[in-house]
């Protein structure tokens, strides 16, 4: 009797089931992200962000217990929708009490593999009003930072702080992709500290930060939101803002939510995975 036997051998040098050449990220100041977000107002957000793999937020609530009430409900909201998430809280920043707030990292546990549970910048502590969040993850193979910060307001000069922050990440040398709240246009001069060669913007020129009122049927104010990325490291497929206002009538509402609309970027590793497959038959004898 033949007994013929199929053996399908896959080689993949990536861990895992985080074997993902691409990731869709997305970055949002969430205003205040805390106990007084209603249980409405987190589905709300859940149905925004839960196309992404990977989501970064600034302006968690400082106070630890609302914080983790307020995203705990929202990895629920996540689950339901079909993916299994996870997520890390920064501890305060050092800023004056008035200013504290924590940061966010959410994933999908299915696409990224997460090294550790994160770490304020504390070299930068003071000298920013609220250091970075950094996040370390293993995408195929390659150790790529995952930094979140929020400068001071537009009003207060955040160019100077920014300088600081992009010093330091200049010096770092690694893939990294920097999600931000900045305060400002990506066209402020101070972004050439980094090489444009190498280190990109997802947008341009695409207003974050809503009006409080509609003026001329418009509701979008500044562009102040981005997320940086190493090039050589990456290819960007494609990016944008999510409007999730869609009309003047409703911005009120979208105000409870944030007075910011997220950033979004779907980005390519360009550490491409290797496999190799091949079938044999195997004819033992008789």
């Amino acid at each position: 009797m033949r007994i013929q036997l199929l053996i399908l051998v896959a080689i993949i040098f990536t861990q895992g089931v985080y074997s993902q050449e691409n990731l869709r990220m997305l970055s949002w100041n969430i205003k205040n992200f805390g106990h007084h977000k209603t249980h409405s107002q987190i589905e709300q957000i859940a149905s925004v962000i839960t196309e992404y793999d990977v989501v970064a937020m600034q302006q968690i609530d400082a106070q630890e217990h609302s914080a983790e009430k307020a995203l705990a409900q929202l990895i629920i909201a996540l689950n339901k929708k079909g993916f299994d998430w996870s997520y890390t809280l920064s501890q305060p920043t050092k800023a004056k009490s008035s200013s504290k707030e924590r940061y966010a990292f959410l994933w999908k546990t299915n696409k990224v593999n997460v090294l550790g549970k994160g770490t304020l910048l504390k070299p930068l502590q003071r000298k920013v009003l609220q250091e970075p969040f950094v996040l370390k993850i293993e995408w195929n193979s390659e150790i790529v930072s995952l930094y979140n910060y929020h400068a001071k307001s537009y009003d207060k000069h955040p160019e100077k702080e920014i300088a600081v922050v992009l010093d330091y990440l200049k010096k770092t040398n690694t893939p990294f992709v920097l999600f931000g709240s900045f305060n400002t246009t990506e066209n402020n001069e101070v972004f050439g500290i980094l090489d444009t060669t190498t280190h990109k913007p997802v947008v341009s020129k695409k207003k974050t930060l809503l009006k409080n009122y509609c003026y001329s049927k418009t509701y979008k104010h500044l562009a102040v939101d981005n997320i940086y990325y190493t090039s050589p490291n990456f290819t960007l497929l494609s990016s944008g803002v999510l409007d999730y206002v869609g009309a003047c009538e409703n911005l009120k509402l979208a105000h409870r939510i944030s007075n910011h609309i997220p950033v979004v970027a779907h980005l390519q590793s360009k550490q491409t995975s290797y496999e190799v497959s091949f079938t044999t038959n195997l004819n033992p004898s008789p």
